[in-house]
């Protein structure tokens, strides 16, 4: 894929006193690739997800939540090519995806 969005669904590893998360990554349980030529929606996510790395080869916005649409404005967010970011994500969520 030229234009490729990556998705790594992780699950928070465990918890510290407090509810703290512990700052490490959980292994990921599944990995999507999207070629982001148009709008597209990734897979609902597992219900055992509780956060997503993403990293791109081509600029992109992205928007997180039930039946998203991303457009190339400010209600989405903004990944640029080659860092990685995580964010966190609900039981029944996907990701939406446009080339900036």
């Amino acid at each position: 894929m030229a234009n490729e969005f990556k998705i790594s669904e992780r699950q928070t590893p465990g918890t510290i006193k407090n509810g703290v998360a512990l700052p490490i990554h959980g292994r990921a349980t599944v990995r999507q690739e999207i070629d982001v030529t148009t709008e597209i929606e990734s897979n609902v996510f597992n219900a055992d997800t509780t956060y997503i790395s993403l990293k791109t080869t081509i600029a992109a916005y992205y928007l997180i939540g039930t039946s998203p649409t991303a457009a190339a404005d400010n209600t989405s967010e903004f990944l640029p090519v080659g860092i990685v970011i995580e964010e966190p994500v609900l039981a029944g969520e996907s990701i939406s995806v446009i080339a900036a």
